[in-house]
């Protein structure tokens, strides 16, 4: 009994990193996720947490693209997200396909969005 619970206590704490704890939906190749429950934006299987954005110097990049002003910007995990879900002027249409999970298409904002993640996270992380 004891080692049993040992082991479940032991998966239960390598899955706390874990960043997906249910399955997402796959989109196609033209599309993004942002599961807002997960705070993730996805493509295909590859998901970096939109929290990844603080760090960035990409700011300013990511906010021209949206066609926002000039001036000084610096994302949070919330303000990216509503950024992502209500881009300006309906750069886009924002599909929703659950009260947590919305696809968004693949455009020069939304990619610099994703790249930027993914590079963060190879900075942080990846990086040897």
């Amino acid at each position: 009994m004891m080692k049993q619970l040992s082991v479940w206590i032991f998966t239960s704490a390598l899955c706390i990193g874990c960043t997906s704890l249910r399955p997402l939906p796959t989109l196609g190749k033209d599309s993004y996720l942002v599961d807002i429950d997960q705070g993730v934006m996805c493509y295909f299987s590859e998901c970096f947490n939109l929290a990844l954005i603080k760090p960035s110097l990409q700011d300013l990049p990511i906010a021209l693209a949206f066609g926002l002003p000039k001036k000084a910007y610096s994302f949070s995990q919330k303000s990216l997200t509503k950024l992502l879900l209500s881009p300006p002027n309906k750069l886009y249409e924002v599909k929703k396909l659950s009260d947590t999970q919305f696809q968004i298409p693949r455009n020069e904002a939304t990619e610099l969005s994703f790249r930027t993640l993914k590079y963060e996270n190879y900075i942080l992380y990846d990086r040897r």
